[in-house]
Formats: structure tokens, C-alpha cells, sequence
């Protein structure tokens, strides 16, 4: 290569010769004379030349050519070089030396500078997310920096000269592991969207970095100048199935694949100028030289953007995740509470529709148990399916906000879902409604049947949606009890359930606040015409409430598992008062729930309890329904007669309403047996009743037990249970229920009148 260099001042001149191609192991420079072709110096320039380390980074490449007044000159250059770099030298006149040296070194750091401060920003974000792309980019960015070390001048600056010798005489393996790294991170950058499946096959998964790495090692041992047409076809190779996965994801939705197509586009355009210009195919300059470095930052700051575009990503999809039911992709209760709760409850927002739909499911249980999860949870996916479609096909059914408009339901457990409608006043939503009533499911060769529930109100504006919720649920409660498809709001059943809640929570401390009280009702023996004892009956007065009949709390109790604390309470009622009247030959009765007799109270059974109480047993009675005795007849049983033994005797209460079996009647051989009133206040109109009652006067009678009528009011009854041989009768006529500390002055009073009356 042979230049001409012409000095046309009077003055000796000084230029100085920089080597702008730092990869060049050895520029060899010949001033030649003009006239007599004769060499008139010679410099050595490159990374071989000697004295090389001893030099300032600004000055490496550069050395002094001395030029004659008026004197032309040809400049020759010799290139040697395993790598086809082309040739860039730049002349500069000593005046302007130090000023382009200074500028050099400042370009230097400068280079260096933004590439670690771009490399720490991510290091330091990539503590906080544990990502294997973070981790890929971190390795391509970290190697981005010995890559330009080696391929500018600021390697100079901290890495020792043999370490950027061996990096210019592999240039080429450096492009081998940099392609590498770079399609790693691509790989890990979109391999995170789960609609890509090309990354998984074997040639994109294993056989390009398989490539990549056989020509990382060729490189090593063979000539870079050999290798350039090789590592064009693997760029390609690597590049555009990348920019075809990147830009595939981003137009499904995955939008940070946009800023990974834009990087790779701009690194990919980048390092074909930069190489371009090293080859000698575009013109060496101060922009074509450092092409590939500025488009590489220029594509680390837009996959920086990338990878916290990603991270924001995949937050979102995580939260869209957390919002909706894996299986069916409906939104669930996180997104009730989230998402729902705050649209409702903004007052700026348009709300269509003026009421919402609770839906219960039924039968899941059953089919878990006959056919396991697995069966059920498809069964359920179907019917949830089913009951979303049937919504989407009605104008009437809102779309759910921030949601696609096919989402129409909230799944906010197993069996319980909510959608919000306009409720016409026609009632065409809840004929509707009609066909979801019970929904068939084939599953497994199997058809399974699931029954839905509804539960309708028409919400107001201001309504706040936990309230929504409480009002349905309640509507939902009422559809149960009264078996009913579809149950709209009900006011009025409303206060119903919030006055049950609220007796719920002061049953518990009634005693504590002396709110019970034990009441009496005599019974009366119709041979002798004695008191031969009575009934013991729970009271309540509530401080706010008053009164609260029997017949509200004592259901109550049983479903709280709270009635062995209230048979507890009566039982000290009884053992007080009978132990302060051994005198008197009467006994109480008390009347036992299910739970009294298999339940354990502070680790101690009934029978256990009544002993340790020192309650005289034998003037003990104890009642129980036929329902309590078909519930869990064996252990019911088996309390019964510890009880029998301990000297307690037994009554059946409430005798013919239920369903006791006569096989248990046998076992249980009750002292006594209680006909309901229901039957004594028809034994003068109804035929059936009376003859009923007389069956059952013969059946106790035969097993030995006596027969206590209940709820004799007048004469007439009186009369009644006597025509049919009754053993006591027990109601108004004899006396109301009275407080039992009452009790023994009402006994000395009625005791005085039977008197008189016989006399």
C-alpha cells in the first residue's frame, strides 16, 4: 500500500502515525523519497513492536516520522496480520498531536466507563431477581468488555499486554463464544413465555450451541483469516432464528420480545459495518471504526430496558395468575378482593348492571368420594365451563373489568361462583336460569349429575361489595333451608340471620351473666293425684332482646356444640335444688341432645359428670327425642344404660313425631314415655289421633313403661288421657313453667288446694 505525502513548508515538518486498528500484530511504515525511491525512515507500529508496554496507553499506536522542507515523500505499509483487517492509519501534524492524544485517552476511558457502568447497573439489579436471563446477560455483557478490549484501544488501560495479545490473536473465537452467549441469553430471555415451543426442540435447544462451540474451537488452533465465511454462516445461523422467535412472541403478546428484536437488529447492523470496515470493504473512519461498539452499548442499554420490561412482564402474568383458578382460568376470590372490590366501589365508575347472582354447586362431595379428585375436578371444570357459556350467550350478564368479555364468572370457592346480571322486572333472567338447574356431565364413560343453586339481588350503587356479598350469601342460606332454585334478597330474613348471629355470640356468655334460668312444669300422677315431679326447662332472658323462646335458642346450641355447656348449667340447677329438698320424694326430668350423650365435656361423659356433681341419680330423669336416638344410636345407647346404672331412669320425649325403630324402643326399655301434645290436643277431634294414642298407651304399658301426656290443657283432655289409661299428664292445666326456686312454695300451695278440694 503506497501513499504520497508532500511537505510544502519552508520548515522541517514532524507528523506523527496512528494506528487506528488495534488488532493489527504488525504495521510496518517506509518513508521513501520521492525523487531517489530511497528509505528514509522506517517505523514499526502493532502489537509485536518493540517497547510496546513501555509506552502510554494514548501513545501505543503511534509513532514520529520526520519530514524535510519542501520535500515529497510515498508512504508504504506493510500489513501482517492472521485476521483480513484492512489497513487505517491517521497522519496528524505535531501541533495537533497532543490535543488528538489527549482525546484518544479520554475516548478511551470514556468507552470504558459506560460499558461498566451499564454492566453494574444490571449486576445490582440482577440481586434482586433470582433469573437465569439476568445471569445470561450479565455473562454477554461481562464478556462484551474483554471482547472490546481487545478490539479498541481501552483494553489498554487495565489489562496486562500479553492478556490483549492472545485476545487480538483470537479474535474470531471471542465472535464464536460472544454469538454464544448473546443466543444463550435469547434462549433464557424467551424460553420464560410458555407459548414458545421451537426453543425446546433439539436443533435450537442443543445443535446451534453445539455449532457455536465447535467453531470456538477451531478457532483456537486455526487461522482467523479462514474462519470469517464460517462465522458469517453460524451468525446467521443464530441470528435469524432469534429475530424469528422474538418477533413471533411479541406479536402473541409478549411484548419485551420487541426490545430483544430491536438489540439484536441493531448489534447485527453494527457488527456488520465494524466488520466490514476491519475487512476493507467500507471505508476506515472514525464513525465506521467504532460502529460495532456504539450500536453494541446502544443494544446493552435497549436489552437492559428489555430484561426490566420482562421482569415487569412476568409480574403481571404472575399476579394475572395469582387473579385467576388454574384450571379453569377464571378469575378467583384474589381477584374479587383486588380487583373487583376497588371497581365496584369507585364512585366514577359506569356499572351496567344492577344486581349480582351467587351460584352454588352441589354434589362434588359425593363424587368425590365414589370416584376420587382426579374425577371430580373434571367433572367440576365442565360444569364451570358449561355455567360460562351460558352466561356469555346473554346480553343481560356483565364482562367482568380488566378481564376478556367471554369471563362472566368469579369462582370464589368450589362450590360457590358469582356473576353480576341486570335483573329484569319481568323475571325472563330467572326462567332463564331454568335450564342450569341440573347440568348432566359425561366423564370417563360416566354421566354425573350436579345441581346448581342461585341466590339474586338487585344491589344498590352505593352498596359496598363485601355488604353485596353478606346479602347473598344470606339469600343463599334461605334457598337451602327452603329448597328453593333461585331465592332473591330477602329484608326481612336478613334481620332473621343477623339476630341469629347475634344470639350466637351472647349464648355463649348467658350464664356467666346470669341470663339462664331454670323453669319447672309439674307432672301430675293421675292414680294417687300427686305431684310426682317435673320438668326442667331452659330460660333466657336476653338484656336487650328479652325473652327468647326454647324453641330459637336451644337449635341454636346444638348447632354451635354449645348445649352440654347448657345441660351442664341445668344439671347444677337440679343438684342444687334437690340436695336442698331431700324431704321431698320428687324427681326432675332434663332433656339430653345427641351431643349430651357422645360428647365429652371437659374430658368427662354425662354419667361421669352427673356422678362427680354428688346429684342424687335415683330422683334423676333423663329425656330424649326418638331423632337423638336414631342419630348415633350405639354410642346413645351405650350412654343410656351407664346412666340407668348409675340410677337415673330414662324417657323418651316426644314420642310418635319421629322415627324411632321399635327394634331400638326394645333395647332402650325406657322407664317412660312422653306423648307429644300434638296427639292430646286432637284426642277429641281426630279418630286417628285417639286411636294412635291408645296403641302407644298399650305398647308402654306392655313394656312396662308409664305414659306421660303432654300439653293437657283443659278438661276435656284431662278426661281424654284418662279414657285412655294415661299414667300422668304434664301442661297449662296443671301449672305454667315456673323459676324452679319457686317451685317447693307453689308444691306446699297446690298440696293445700287438692286438700280442701277432697274435703
Amino acid at each position: 500500500m503506497l501513499y504520497r505525502l508532500v511537505n510544502p513548508s519552508e520548515q522541517p515538518l514532524t507528523v506523527h502515525l496512528t494506528n487506528e486498528n488495534a488488532l493489527l500484530d504488525r504495521l510496518d511504515a517506509f518513508l521513501l523519497d520521492a525523487d531517489t525511491g530511497q528509505v528514509r525512515q522506517q517505523i514499526q507500529l502493532g502489537l509485536s513492536q518493540p517497547g510496546l508496554g513501555a509506552k502510554h496507553v494514548a501513545l501505543r499506536h503511534q509513532d514520529a516520522l520526520r519530514l524535510d522542507a519542501r520535500q515529497r515523500y510515498f508512504l508504504l505499509f506493510r500489513l501482517k496480520s492472521d485476521t483480513p483487517l484492512a489497513l487505517a492509519t491517521k497522519v496528524t501534524a505535531a501541533p495537533l498531536i497532543d490535543e488528538e492524544n489527549r482525546q484518544r485517552y479520554a475516548r478511551y476511558w470514556a468507552m470504558l466507563v459506560t460499558v461498566l457502568a451499564i454492566f453494574l447497573f444490571n449486576a445490582v439489579l440482577s440481586l434482586g431477581y433470582r433469573d437465569s436471563a439476568y445471569r445470561w446477560f450479565l455473562g454477554f455483557h461481562g464478556f462484551t468488555i474483554v471482547y472490546f478490549s481487545a478490539l479498541t484501544g481501552f483494553g489498554h488501560l487495565y489489562l496486562p499486554l500479553v492478556v490483549i495479545r492472545f485476545l487480538a490473536d483470537h479474535i474470531m473465537a471471542l465472535n464464536f463464544l460472544l454469538l454464544f452467549l448473546l443466543y444463550e441469553f435469547s434462549l433464557h430471555f424467551l424460553s420464560q413465555e410458555r407459548r414458545l415451543n421451537d426453543i425446546r426442540k433439539p436443533w435450537y435447544r442443543w445443535g446451534l450451541p453445539a455449532v457455536q462451540g465447535i467453531g470456538f474451537l477451531i478457532s483456537l488452533v486455526a487461522a482467523d483469516f479462514y474462519l470469517l465465511a464460517p462465522f458469517l454462516a453460524v451468525q446467521v445461523l443464530t441470528i435469524v432464528p432469534v429475530l424469528m422467535f422474538a418477533w413471533r412472541q411479541a406479536r402473541s403478546g409478549y411484548a419485551p420480545a420487541y426490545f430483544l428484536f430491536l438489540s439484536i437488529l441493531v448489534q447485527t447492523i453494527g457488527g456488520s459495518v465494524g466488520l466490514s470496515t476491519f475487512a476493507g470493504w467500507v471505508p476506515a473512519n472514525s464513525l465506521t471504526l467504532y460502529a460495532f461498539f456504539i450500536t453494541t452499548v446502544i443494544e446493552l442499554l435497549i436489552m437492559s430496558y428489555a430484561l426490566s420490561a420482562r421482569i415487569r412482564f412476568l409480574e403481571r402474568r404472575q399476579r394475572n395468575l395469582l387473579l385467576r383458578e388454574s384450571t379453569t382460568q377464571l378469575p378467583n376470590e384474589a381477584y374479587l378482593n383486588q380487583i373487583l372490590e376497588p371497581w365496584w366501589s369507585n364512585p366514577e365508575t359506569d356499572i351496567p348492571s344492577n344486581g349480582a347472582i351467587l351460584i352454588e354447586l352441589r354434589g362434588f362431595n359425593e363424587i368425590t368420594h365414589i370416584m376420587g379428585p382426579r374425577t371430580s375436578l373434571k367433572v367440576w371444570s365442565n360444569v364451570i365451563q358449561q355455567w360460562n357459556d351460558f352466561l356469555s350467550r346473554h346480553k343481560w350478564v356483565q364482562s367482568l373489568p380488566t378481564l376478556a368479555p367471554s369471563d362472566k364468572l368469579v369462582i370464589i370457592n368450589r362450590d360457590t361462583m358469582l356473576a353480576l346480571i341486570d335483573i329484569h322486572p319481568d323475571h325472563r333472567c330467572q326462567t332463564a336460569f331454568e335450564a342450569m338447574r341440573n347440568l348432566d356431565v359425561d366423564c370417563e364413560g360416566q354421566v354425573f349429575g350436579v345441581e346448581s343453586r342461585i341466590a339474586m339481588h338487585e344491589a344498590a350503587r352505593d352498596m359496598p361489595l363485601d355488604e353485596l356479598m353478606r346479602e347473598l350469601s344470606v339469600a343463599m342460606v334461605t334457598a337451602r333451608r327452603h329448597n328453593r332454585f333461585v331465592q332473591p334478597y330477602d329484608a326481612q330474613q336478613d334481620r332473621y340471620f343477623r339476630r341469629q348471629n347475634r344470639l350466637s355470640r351472647d349464648l355463649r356468655t348467658a350464664a356467666t351473666h346470669k341470663q339462664l334460668n331454670a323453669h319447672v312444669q309439674p307432672i301430675l300422677d293421675l292414680k294417687s293425684h300427686r305431684i310426682i315431679g317435673g320438668e326442667l326447662l331452659l330460660r333466657w332472658t336476653h338484656p336487650e332482646l328479652g325473652p327468647i323462646p326454647p324453641s330459637e335458642f336451644i337449635p341454636l346450641a346444638e348447632e354451635m356444640r354449645w348445649q352440654p355447656e347448657l345441660t351442664r348449667f341445668v344439671l347444677d340447677e337440679a343438684a342444687r335444688w334437690l340436695n336442698n329438698t331431700p324431704e321431698l320424694d320428687l324427681m326432675l326430668s332434663i332433656n339430653l341432645s345427641v351431643l349430651d350423650l357422645i360428647v365429652q365435656d371437659d374430658g368427662a361423659d354425662l354419667p361421669l359428670r352427673i356422678e362427680s356433681m354428688g346429684l342424687p341419680a335415683h330422683r334423676l330423669k333423663v329425656e330424649v327425642t326418638e331423632t337423638v336416638l336414631m342419630e348415633q344410636p350405639d354410642q346413645c345407647q351405650q350412654t343410656l344404660d351407664q346412666l340407668r346404672r348409675l340410677g337415673c331412669r330414662i324417657s323418651i320425649d316426644d314420642f310418635g313425631t319421629g322415627y324411632c325403630s321399635l327394634a331400638y324402643l326394645s333395647r332402650i326399655r325406657p322407664d317412660e314415655i312422653k306423648i307429644d301434645r300434638s296427639f292430646v290436643t286432637a284426642l277429641e277431634s281426630s279418630t286417628i289421633d285417639r286411636d294412635i294414642v291408645a296403641a302407644i298407651v298399650r305398647l308402654a304399658h306392655n313394656m312396662g313403661a308409664c305414659i306421660v301426656a303432654e300439653g293437657v290443657e283443659d278438661m276435656s283432655n284431662l278426661n281424654a288421657c284418662r279414657e285412655l289409661e294415661c299414667d300422668r299428664i304434664q301442661g297449662y292445666l296443671i301449672a305454667r313453667p315456673m323459676p324452679l326456686h319457686d317451685f317447693r312454695a307453689w308444691l306446699s300451695s297446690y298440696r293445700h288446694q287438692s286438700e280442701r278440694e277432697r274435703s
